[in-house]
């Protein structure tokens, strides 16, 4: 098939990244997760979780500035936090249950800041939210889970560095 073109798709594109972008890059990622519940009286609970996480490059590379890129132009030095990641992220929640009634729940859920990019250049701030559940026996559930600005805010700088 020597002097033959055929087209390149999104599948060769993947490939390519996997063969030569993510499998050249070392990532280091330390860090401990805690989770526990706690039953303290009849149909009720208490659950939380605490994740600290440490994921830093390993080795210096390039990468693009910018779309449309050629060429890699910009130094990503070792240390800096893989894009995407968060150093803290917290959850808890207490519940009440009683058969036949259904369960009311309250939750919190927070995170750190992201890194949005692998030059750690800019970061998504980090979120809390907080809701309110009720499964009422026998009827559909309903739920309470507001979008805080933060979050919104998140989403969009993620967006706006890809």
């Amino acid at each position: 098939m020597l002097g033959q073109q055929r087209e390149v798709g999104p599948r060769d594109f993947l490939e390519f990244l996997d063969a030569y972008l993510v499998g050249s890059l070392k990532e280091r990622g330390r860090g401990v997760e805690l989770a526990g519940g706690w039953l303290p009286a009849d149909g009720l609970r208490a659950r939380a979780s605490l994740t600290l996480l440490n994921a830093t490059y390993e080795d210096s590379f390039l990468t693009c500035a910018g779309i449309p890129c050629t060429v890699p132009t910009l130094a990503v030095p070792a240390g800096n936090r893989v894009a995407g990641t968060q150093r803290r992220a917290g959850y808890a929640e207490l519940g009440w249950r009683k058969a036949g009634h259904g369960e009311l729940a309250a939750e919190v859920r927070g995170s750190g800041r992201t890194a949005v990019n692998d030059a750690n250049s800019d970061f998504a701030g980090g979120y809390g939210t907080a809701s309110l559940r009720w499964i009422s026996a026998g009827v559909p559930s309903a739920s309470l889970r507001p979008w805080s600005i933060t979050t919104i805010r998140s989403a969009i700088a993620m967006m706006r560095s890809m």
